[in-house]
């Protein structure tokens, strides 16, 4: 029998699988997009933003960078649900990255780098 896609997402293997199982993490290692609140677009991430709305293609007018502490929403890479800024998706479960800080707004799937959220020196 064919698993369907509601049953695949509501899987509580799901957040246990591997990204590369999924096939859906992005460029740094989350599964999970931004939405800017700046100016309401959706990007793989703040770098992704920060390139596309400073390119030599944008008005110097419009150039901005994306305040990082402000975005409030995310995109599950997964099931598109969007969201408030969470680990953990709220309609499929999947861990949108395995370090989290909300602070920051900050995923990534690399924990051997330690990090850590700290108000003095901003590492995460």
């Amino acid at each position: 029998m064919e698993e369907t896609k509601a049953q695949f997402l509501s899987s509580p293997s799901l957040t246990s699988q591997s990204t590369m199982e999924l096939g859906i993490q992005n460029n740094f290692g989350r599964r999970c997009k931004i939405r800017a609140p700046c100016c309401d677009e959706v990007f793989d991430c703040r770098h992704c933003h920060n390139e596309a709305k400073n390119s030599e293609e944008i008005n110097p007018q419009d150039r901005h960078d994306i305040p990082r502490h402000e975005i409030n929403k995310v995109i599950c890479s997964l099931c598109d649900t969007e969201q408030d800024v969470q680990q953990h998706c709220i309609n499929c479960g999947v861990c949108m990255g395995n370090y989290f800080c909300a602070t920051c707004k900050f995923f990534d799937d690399d924990i051997s780098k330690n990090q850590y959220h700290c108000d003095e020196c901003g590492i995460c």
